[in-house]
C-alpha cells in the first residue's frame, strides 16, 4: 500500500485545508535500447514523479536488478532541481531473447519503482582456446576439436539465459582454397567444441566462427588466431634422392651443374603427401658439413610452390659457382621439415700457383734447405679464383709434397706446413724446407 502523509481536523472555528508536502509517487524507467550485446554499456534514464504528477527534484537514490543475469549500474541525484537522471548500466555473461530490467528508487524515505520488458541480449563474440597457432604432424587420419567460449563484450563467458539455444559454426579454410565446416551447440557455460577429422592434410589453415539461431538480431563472429595462423599441417619427414659425387670445372666454365635431384614429403605413416598447395614452398639450398650455408653460389630455380595432386618434385639445372671442396650437400625444406642429401665434391679446373722456386742449399746450422713462400689459388674454368673455398667449409685444402723429375715422391723430404686450408680459394704456403735431399730436378706439386 502507498504510503501517504496524514492530518488531523483541528476545529478552530473555521475547517481549514490540510497542506500534504510532495514525495516521491513514481518512477519511469527507460533505455537506450532494448537490444544489445551483453556487457555493452546501455544509457537507463529515470524520471520521477510525485503525488500529483508533477516533477520530483528531491534528493533520489536507485539501484538496478535484472531478472536473469547480472547488472551493474546506479544512479543517484541531489535536490538539484530536475526530476531525471541518466547513468551507463551493463547487462554483463546474459544471453536471452527477453527479460526484464527495474530500478528501486529510494527518496525522503519513500522507496517507488520501475521495469522495462522484452530486453533481448545476445553474445558479443566467439572465442577461440584452440587450435590457436597449433602445429600438428601430418597423419593418416587425426581428430581435434575446435573449441571456445560464447563472451559478452566485456570479455566474460555466458552463463546466464538461453545460451544453449545457439549453434556454433566452425569453418576451416585451407590454404589450398578449400574450406571445411562443422557445427556444435554450447553447453551451460557458454563452451563449444566443433569436432574435425582430416587424412594426409598439409598446409596452413585458418578457422573463422559464426553464430546462429535464437532469434540473433546482429551478426556475431569469431576467428582462431589471425591469417592463416590457426593451424599448420606440416610433413613427418622428406624423401630426397640425389645421386652426385664429384664435380669439376670444365675448360671455359665458371660454374659446375648438378645432377637433378627430386624430393617428397610423407605423413607419420609413411604416406607420400599429394595435398601440397600454392601456399606452400619447397626450398633447396647449398651446405657444408661444417654447418654453412651457401645459397648465394647456388644457382638455378631453388624454390617451387607445391600443387595438389603431385607427389614428387624435381630442381633440374642447378649449378655452383665459386665453390671447390670434399664436404657439400644440398638441403630440402618444406615447412620447416628439411632433410640433406649425400655429399658430393667439387674441384676446381686447375691450381694456379705465385712465387718463385729458386735454388736453395743448406745453410751451416740447419737441416733442411729453405724454400720461398708459394701462393696457390683454386680457379674454375675462365681463371676465376674460387673465392668462397675456404677454411669454413672443412676440407676445402691443399697439400704439397716434393718429388723428382723421375717421379719419384720423397714425401718425408718436405719439411714445415704441408698442408693447408684455403682463404678467399688462396692458401700461402711458407717455411717449407727440403731434408736428406740434393739434386738438381726437384718439383713441388699441389
Amino acid at each position: 500500500m502507498l504510503q501517504s502523509p496524514s492530518c488531523a481536523l483541528i476545529f478552530i472555528a473555521l475547517f481549514a485545508p490540510c497542506m500534504v508536502s510532495a514525495y516521491l509517487n513514481s518512477v519511469t524507467l527507460s533505455l537506450s535500447s532494448t537490444t544489445f550485446a551483453a556487457g555493452s554499456a546501455v544509457t537507463a534514464t529515470i524520471t520521477l514523479r510525485d503525488q500529483s504528477n508533477n516533477a520530483h527534484t528531491g534528493a533520489t537514490s536507485c539501484s538496478f536488478s535484472t531478472n536473469v543475469g547480472t547488472i551493474s549500474g546506479s544512479a543517484s541525484k541531489s535536490s538539484d532541481g530536475t526530476n531525471s537522471m541518466s547513468t551507463t548500466i551493463r547487462i554483463t555473461r546474459t544471453a536471452h531473447t527477453s527479460f526484464t530490467i527495474s530500478t528501486s528508487c529510494t527518496s525522503s524515505g519513500y522507496t517507488r519503482g520501475g521495469s522495462v520488458g522484452s530486453v533481448h541480449s545476445y553474445p558479443s563474440y566467439l572465442s577461440c582456446s584452440s587450435p590457436n597457432g597449433v602445429s600438428l604432424e601430418s597423419r593418416n587420419s587425426y581428430s581435434f576439436n575446435v573449441n571456445g567460449y560464447l563472451r559478452d563484450a566485456q570479455g566474460s563467458s555466458i552463463i546466464y539465459g538461453q545460451e544453449t539455444s545457439y549453434t556454433v559454426t566452425a569453418t576451416i579454410q585451407k590454404s589450398s582454397g578449400g574450406s571445411s565446416s562443422n557445427t556444435d551447440g554450447p553447453d551451460g557455460n557458454g563452451y563449444f567444441a566443433v569436432p574435425f577429422t582430416f587424412s594426409r592434410e598439409l598446409g596452413y589453415w585458418s578457422i573463422s566462427l559464426s553464430l546462429s539461431g535464437n532469434s540473433l538480431p546482429a551478426t556475431v563472429t569469431g576467428q582462431c588466431n589471425s591469417g592463416n595462423t590457426a593451424l599448420t599441417i606440416y610433413p613427418n619427414d622428406l624423401v630426397i634422392s640425389f645421386s652426385q659425387s664429384v664435380l669439376q670445372y670444365g675448360a671455359s666454365s665458371s660454374s659446375v651443374t648438378l645432377n637433378t635431384p627430386s624430393v617428397y614429403a610423407r605423413d607419420s605413416s609413411g604416406n607420400v603427401l599429394t595435398k601440397g598447395n600454392s601456399a606452400i614452398s619447397i626450398v633447396v639450398s647449398l651446405r657444408e658439413d661444417s654447418g654453412t650455408t651457401d645459397d648465394g653460389d647456388l644457382g638455378g630455380t631453388k624454390s617451387k610452390s607445391m600443387s595438389a595432386g603431385t607427389s614428387t618434385y624435381t630442381f633440374p639445372s642447378l649449378t655452383v659457382s665459386n665453390e671447390a671442396g670434399s664436404t657439400f650437400r644440398l638441403r630440402m625444406d618444406i615447412m620447416g621439415r628439411t632433410t640433406d642429401s649425400g655429399t658430393f665434391s667439387i674441384r676446381p679446373n686447375s691450381i694456379s700457383l705465385s712465387g718463385t722456386v729458386a735454388n736453395t742449399q743448406y745453410s751451416d746450422s740447419s737441416s733442411s734447405a729453405a724454400i720461398s713462400t708459394i701462393t696457390v689459388s683454386a680457379k674454375d674454368g675462365n681463371g676465376n679464383t674460387l673465392v668462397r673455398s675456404d677454411s669454413s667449409a672443412g676440407g676445402d685444402s691443399v697439400s704439397a709434397v716434393i718429388g723428382e723429375a723421375a717421379a719419384s715422391i720423397h714425401s718425408s723430404a718436405l719439411t714445415g706446413t704441408t698442408s693447408r686450408s684455403l682463404s678467399s680459394g688462396t692458401a700461402a704456403f711458407s717455411g717449407l724446407g727440403v731434408q736428406r735431399e740434393a739434386g738438381l730436378d726437384y718439383s713441388i706439386t699441389f
